[in-house]
């Protein structure tokens, strides 16, 4: 049996990496070509000219999806210890006539930076970023930080990953 020396020097906290588009206007940008593609493809059923314009369409759906790609940004954070939640969970007490254990909506700039890895925030360049992002991307990154220290989940086990590797395992 291992020692608590041998824990202690093993343990880590879990991480959790989410990625998100820095780019809102091209989200939308995307959604609006995307439902003028569903338009000209409706349209354009039984008929061989609506095939040209989709096509047009479509290519500047994959255009718009290489931005995308450009414009993505991943984020890396680490799980903080009951300790440092705990503290933070006192820093930003539950406010009065609100049904909540600590006031979240407060704290999370200081929740992104603590747990941020990479890139690395202070809690004013964190309330910054939320200042600039629509607010389910900063949800996006706030969810990431929280799960990264508070979320329960069982041991990960990929199913696909398993049946890849035994139905494709040499005989």
């Amino acid at each position: 049996m291992a020692s608590i020396e041998e824990i202690l020097k093993r343990a880590k906290p879990r991480t959790k990496v989410v990625s998100i588009c820095l780019d809102g206007e091209l989200r939308g940008e995307h959604e609006a070509l995307s439902a003028e593609l569903e338009r000209v493809q409706r349209e354009s059923i039984g008929k061989m000219a609506g095939s040209a314009e989709a096509r047009q369409v479509a290519e500047r759906i994959q255009a718009v999806e290489a931005d995308i790609a450009k414009a993505m940004q991943e984020f890396r954070f680490r799980g903080l210890s009951d300790f440092v939640l705990d503290q933070l969970m006192e820093e930003f007490p539950a406010r009065e006539g609100k049904r909540e254990a600590w006031n979240f909506a407060a704290a999370s700039p200081k929740l992104v930076s603590l747990s941020a890895v990479e890139p690395a925030m202070t809690a004013e360049e964190a309330s910054e970023l939320r200042k600039s992002l629509a607010h389910a991307d900063w949800d996006t990154l706030t969810s990431a930080a929280w799960d990264a220290s508070a979320k329960k989940e069982s041991v990960p086990f990929s199913v696909r990953a398993s049946a890849l590797i035994s139905t494709s395992a040499p005989k």
